[in-house]
């Protein structure tokens, strides 16, 4: 009999286990190459640091957050580069390098931490890439509001748990966008502001560590870049640069 027991335990065990790390990425799959065309990898030394959205062929949109230790002290030398055209950083893809870090003129930092108001920047390229079938622009957003509750996406190469590494293949996965309203139930020490936005918490969904300026699209649409605020699959929502309101600091750079 106790066998048996032991046994049954046994096997609730390793169910239990096998759907919390099913649970991990519920709502989330691999993606398959080509399905993400405008999602970049920003790497410094040959690794993965954040993700990014190609806007133009020379340009790509991330946060401030990623490139904060690059805007602290410039760069002597060309250290940073862009990874585009896969969905497996372990081959495949081309790298381009990065001429010029053009953050938002009020992103505001210091020493001992990074801000998450205006966490946005532009990316110059110093070559133009060459779009193919893996490699595309995204729509930046005019003005128009995202209606609560509408389905976005959300993907990048970003660790399944706070702090942990990133892994080699990106993954995708569908969040709900929620209002500003909603999302300030969840953060009372502080204000969420009309730049950002935000989506739903839950349970083992959502962005997660090194997925920092990575794209949050609606409809085709790139509407988002993540910012420090990202729960990681926890009670509290993600939260997004909000991209049409930065659209002048935006169109001014890929202009330039």
């Amino acid at each position: 009999m106790m066998k048996h027991v032991v046994y049954i335990l046994a096997l609730f065990a390793v169910a239990f286990a096998e759907d919390h790390l099913i649970n991990r990425v519920k709502g989330g799959r691999f993606a398959a190459p080509g399905e993400l065309p405008y999602q970049v990898s920003v790497w410094h030394y040959g690794r993965h640091i954040c993700g990014g959205a190609l806007i133009t062929t020379k340009h790509v949109a991330t946060s401030a957050s990623c490139v904060l230790n690059f805007i602290r002290n410039p760069p002597t030398a060309v250290t940073l580069q862009v990874l585009v055209g896969t969905t497996d950083q372990t081959k495949g893809g081309i790298l381009h390098y990065v001429a010029k870090i053009a953050a938002h003129p009020e992103y505001r930092w210091s020493y001992e931490w990074a801000s998450y108001e205006n966490d946005i920047v532009v990316l110059h390229l110093a070559n133009h890439v060459t779009e193919t079938d893996f490699v595309k622009r995204i729509k930046l957003p005019n003005v128009i509001e995202i209606p609560p509750n509408s389905d976005v996406v959300f993907s990048g190469w970003g660790g399944m748990s706070p702090n942990s590494y990133p892994v080699p293949y990106l993954m995708k996965a569908n969040l709900r966008y929620i209002s500003t309203e909603e999302c300030q139930r969840y953060y009372p020490e502080m204000k969420i502001k009309n730049y950002q936005l935000c989506t739903a918490p839950n349970f083992y969904v959502g962005a997660c560590s090194t997925d920092v300026g990575g794209p949050l699209v609606y409809n085709g649409t790139l509407v988002g870049v993540g910012t420090g605020l990202l729960g990681c699959g926890t009670v509290r929502p993600d939260v997004f640069t909000k991209v049409s309101y930065y659209l002048q600091f935006i169109i001014t750079e890929i202009s330039s």
